[in-house]
């Protein structure tokens, strides 16, 4: 990768080209880093693990406040600290929505251990090195043993990998889908949870709008009219399973925060063939509010036709 010259900021402002859902599968990239560490007793998974995980390398980026590799700029500023780059807003989108964050943080459990994912899109990819070192260094200083815990504990990295992933395989060709949501997913309407086609499509298509800005690019699509064929699409089978969970933050203070989302799984059917790209690209953003704590992963598995 080469070391960019404009701004985050400035790229994020000004896109080199608009293209359709189908266009970006082939250039949308990520650097995923995968930690393993070693479980420590009592330590609590649950809903609330990324986002305890999340805590801790906000603090750690907070308090080292480790520089990226930008230059200062022609005014003499200072180059951008790496909490910055990832944790700030960035903008707003056309309508008002928050430009999405350029990272996504998971978790899971594996015999015995915990795998740590943190994959950082676009040209957020150029600063993996100085993230996956504040990443391991946050474990490592320890983190939340349960969601709204105040005692901390290390975990021992045993080990870590990066993967530079470039494109999206293009998703088989059907009238029938199934999501299956490894983590509560948040899609609300007037304040209350979602399973609307037409709102899921447009939360997933408005979030890689703003992350394809990470890629110096912009997504092109008719917005009236891809959200009136979302409205037609049928959602079945919905295999659901409520959840319900406080977290904290260093911003809100003693304050608990109370979190909700729906896991499981369903099977979107109709004429999917605007949304598969989207769909398929949803599986590396993941879908609706609350994704750098882990939130709304999915897997898209299509189904057999019927007949």
């Amino acid at each position: 990768m080469s070391e960019p010259t404009l701004t985050p900021a400035e790229r994020l402002r000004h896109p080199l080209a608009a293209l359709n859902p189908a266009a970006l599968l082939d250039l949308w990239r990520r650097v995923i880093i995968v930690v393993r560490c070693a479980r420590p007793p009592q330590f609590d998974g649950g809903p609330g693990l990324a986002g305890r995980l999340r805590g801790a390398f906000g603090r750690r980026l907070w308090d080292a406040a480790i520089l990226t590799h930008l230059p200062a700029d022609a005014a003499g500023r200072a180059a951008l600290p790496l909490y910055d780059l990832l944790f700030d807003q960035h903008g707003r989108q056309i309508g008002g929505s928050r430009r999405p964050k350029p990272f996504v943080l998971g978790a899971e459990l594996r015999s015995g251990g915990i795998e740590v994912t943190l994959t950082l899109f676009g040209f957020a990819g150029f600063w993996f090195a100085p993230a996956a070192q504040t990443l391991c260094e946050a474990l490592e200083g320890g983190v939340a043993i349960a969601d709204q815990a105040r005692v901390r504990t290390p975990l021992c990295v045993s080990d870590y990998r990066i993967e530079r992933i470039e494109g999206v395989p293009p998703p088989a060709a059907g009238s029938a889908v199934r999501l299956h949501f490894a983590t509560p997913f948040v899609v609300a309407q007037g304040g209350a949870l979602t399973l609307a086609p037409a709102a899921l499509i447009a939360s997933l298509a408005n979030r890689i709008r703003g992350l394809a800005r990470w890629h110096d690019l912009d997504l092109e699509m008719d917005w009236p009219e891809t959200l009136a064929r979302a409205a037609a699409l049928t959602l079945t089978e919905p295999r659901l399973t409520p959840w319900l969970w406080d977290r904290r933050s260093t911003r809100s203070g003693p304050r608990a925060i109370p979190m909700r989302g729906l896991s499981g799984a369903f099977t979107l059917s109709g004429d999917l063939a605007p949304f598969l790209p989207l769909l398929a690209i949803g599986e590396t953003t993941h879908l609706g509010s609350g994704t750098t704590f882990g939130l709304g992963r999915y897997v898209l598995q299509p189904q057999p036709e019927l007949g």
